[in-house]
């Protein structure tokens, strides 16, 4: 909504760290919008400019009779990686246990099931820490892979950055999965959920050419459960300024991001 500006929690997100590194600096997550959308340097991040009711992003897929049929569509300013099997769906999703974030449009990453080679522990944040490297093994086999949504942005290097986007889930009971969000070369691994939820994640620039991407391996099989996937909509990217470190600022839900922030190299 226009005249919306980032809040003391956005700025505490934003903690100083050296501006020679890149880094992804904190992570939380809420339901209100903390950044600006007019100041949005994001292109597109509402999925609204092209859309034309339901359409398949990622192929026809394999559930003809459910999933949009016929190729592929573009979605304007992004690009996208997928396996054979997807079936990513762009519109007024029906299967997500809450409607889309903004307008009337977002978008799902379908892409099978799959087992993690790790366990994952769900953090209070909303970060997944699998404590080491990772693969998601697609019980397709055509599919070992993820489903991506990327865009590069143009960035200040060593400024500070706040993305702020909304989340939410296929309907499947309530259990948790797993989604990736790389930035740069930082990636993070989150927590998707039925319910609508909005990340913000600080980071700094390296970078004036700089991409963020969005990745789903699957549903992930945790014992007789199988964790839903991302819905994603409403990806808002502001500039922010670095206040004096000031801990007492931080609600609870930031001071937890800070406590269980832990960095995931590319493998």
């Amino acid at each position: 909504m226009p005249g919306r500006t980032i809040t003391a929690l956005a700025a505490a997100l934003a903690l100083a760290t050296s501006p020679a590194t890149a880094a992804i600096l904190s992570v939380g997550y809420g339901t209100t919008v903390l950044a600006n959308p007019t100041a949005n340097l994001v292109t597109n991040g509402g999925f609204e400019t092209g859309a034309n009711g339901n359409q398949g992003w990622t192929g026809p897929g394999p559930h003809t009779g459910i999933y949009p049929p016929g190729p592929s569509v573009t979605i304007p300013s992004w690009n996208a990686t997928y396996p054979v099997g997807a079936y990513g769906w762009w519109g007024p999703y029906p299967f997500s246990a809450a409607p889309c974030g903004e307008a009337t449009n977002c978008v799902y990453f379908g892409n099978w099931l799959m087992n993690p080679t790790v366990a994952p522990t769900f953090l209070p944040n909303g970060e997944v820490d699998f404590g080491g490297p990772v693969a998601f093994n697609n019980v397709v086999s055509a599919n070992q892979g993820p489903v991506t949504l990327s865009q590069t942005v143009s960035l200040t290097a060593g400024d500070t950055y706040l993305l702020d986007f909304w989340t939410s889930g296929e309907t499947v009971a309530g259990t948790p999965g797993v989604f990736g969000l790389t930035i740069g070369t930082d990636l993070l691994y989150l927590t998707a959920v039925e319910a609508a939820r909005r990340y913000y994640v600080a980071f700094t620039a390296d970078a004036a050419a700089t991409t963020i991407t969005f990745s789903n391996w699957g549903h992930m099989l945790q014992g007789p459960n199988t964790g839903t996937e991302l819905v994603l909509d409403d990806v808002i990217l502001n500039a922010t300024t670095t206040p004096e470190p000031a801990s007492a600022l931080l609600p609870p839900l930031a001071a937890a991001a800070l406590a269980y922030r832990r960095r995931h190299p590319l493998a």
